[in-house]
């Protein structure tokens, strides 16, 4: 009862933060900032999203490598598209973890070792985040070297080498993806800033306060259009149209668990 009380309290929360967010920036400034120039590329970033999907699983996957020691890539996968598919609908964007983690535990054991697989695996794809917001906020060339240099700290040290790489191929896929939003949306959005205000996005995402982190992701979307000089109408909508995509295609998350048993077969 307490579990289902939560839910209810964060899906309106979302509903609230949604409803505050239209009023403040304005229905009639949100449909004059939609422009459908280009619908088509809302194709193009799903298609980018599923690529980042996969290094993101393979993030994964090399950390358990280390921890589990011989593990089907294509088991790794289908957790992981399971645990997106969940994420549409748990607190956070961190929910799907959760879910992953015990289908994990329960097809191979050893629940310390599958929470310090999620804990690790989130942390360096968070840092690789923070990476790319940090290099687009103030592109110096001190800070740029530290961010090779750090990169390059992570790619050589053993345990996260494979971690890192991937982590970075996975994370910058789902930053610059968000130029075909852009594009299919008319947005006036410089293609610069995506390289801040997805990162900042995705933090502010992870806060477990609403659904998915909607509600969440477009009050600081909102927030964020006076300090950069751009329209928040434009941002929200940035943050909207990538939203309702990446929901649609963690959907197929749901494919596993309608059929195991031939996904079971696939993976022999």
């Amino acid at each position: 009862m307490r579990k289902k009380l939560i839910v209810a309290a964060k899906a309106a929360v979302t509903l609230v933060l949604l409803a505050l967010v239209v009023k403040l920036t304005g229905v009639d400034d949100l449909l004059d900032n939609l422009k459908w120039d280009h619908p088509w590329h809302l194709l193009s970033f799903a298609l980018c999203y599923l690529l980042a999907t996969v290094a993101g699983a393979a993030s994964w996957h090399a950390i358990l490598r280390r921890l589990f020691g011989c593990l089907p890539f294509k088991q790794v996968l289908r957790e992981y598209v399971v645990g997106m598919f969940f994420n549409n609908f748990l607190p956070s964007n961190m929910g799907g973890d959760v879910v992953k983690g015990c289908r994990l535990v329960k097809s191979n054991g050893s629940a310390p070792k599958a929470v310090w697989s999620l804990v690790l695996d989130r942390g360096v794809n968070f840092a690789a985040l923070l990476l790319i917001g940090v290099f687009c906020l103030w592109p110096m060339w001190w800070v740029q070297a530290a961010v090779i240099a750090v990169a390059c700290a992570g790619l050589c040290f053993k345990l996260t080498r494979g971690v890192t790489l991937w982590a970075l191929v996975s994370q910058n896929i789902r930053v610059w993806s968000h130029v075909f939003i852009i594009l299919a949306l008319g947005l006036d959005i410089p293609w610069g800033d995506l390289g801040f205000v997805i990162p900042a996005l995705g933090i502010a995402s992870a806060l477990p306060i609403s659904i998915g982190g909607l509600g969440v992701r477009e009050v600081a979307a909102r927030q964020m259009g006076s300090p950069l000089g751009l329209e928040s109408a434009d941002l929200v909508l940035l943050s909207l149209g990538g939203y309702a995509v990446i929901a649609a295609v963690n959907l197929l998350g749901a494919i596993p668990l309608l059929l195991p048993s031939f996904c079971a077969r696939q993976e022999k």
